[in-house]
């Protein structure tokens, strides 16, 4: 490498010193605001994201019926991204005595672990499945199976804190199914 492994892992920005100490200050700093850009766009998409899920989830009946609400002017799930960003403050208020940073590492944690729940169900039901009908592939049961390990490993790659948060946040949301079930669709 162009810098020593001490310095690379000492640093809060290692690929825009990477870039400075290659090509000079201009590509640290090219570097940092396309840092800032990518974070700007990531952030934007999970907001956007944590409204359309339970929109989503309250149109099929599965929860809270105001949920399902749009924005007559906007045509935004208004309702959803305002209860997103109140829960949200709540989860921070779990973190006060920590950090900002600490704060925004769990709930950014969190949120992956909770999206990854999905993907970790869909690849043990292929497994169930694999192998069944006409539409049989040959090695789909050992596919099946590294993508459901992948999953649980990207899933234990949060920390046992996080994954113990979310054990108690799905838990907690299960007696909720069979009530919000029951609602009409709409």
């Amino acid at each position: 490498g162009s810098l020593p492994n001490a310095t690379v892992a000492g640093s809060p920005r290692p690929i825009a010193l990477a870039a400075e100490h290659a090509l000079g200050h201009w590509a640290g700093t090219l570097v940092g605001l396309a840092a800032i850009a990518a974070a700007l766009g990531t952030l934007n998409g999970w907001i956007l994201m944590s409204g359309r899920i339970p929109l989503s989830a309250a149109e099929d009946g599965l929860f809270f019926r105001p949920l399902a609400a749009i924005h007559p002017r906007f045509h935004t799930p208004a309702v959803g991204l305002v209860v997103g960003a109140v829960v949200t403050s709540a989860m921070l208020t779990l973190y006060f005595s920590q950090t900002l940073l600490e704060a925004f590492d769990f709930i950014v944690l969190l949120a992956v672990l909770t999206t990854l729940l999905p993907h970790l169900l869909a690849t043990a039901a292929e497994f169930a499945l694999a192998g069944r009908g006409a539409a049989r592939v040959r090695g789909d049961r050992v596919v099946a199976a590294i993508a459901f390990l992948f999953v649980l490993y990207t899933m234990y790659g949060v920390g046992w804190s996080v994954i113990g948060w979310g054990t108690l946040l799905v838990l907690g949301g299960l007696p909720l199914y069979p009530l919000l079930r029951r609602a009409p669709r709409i």
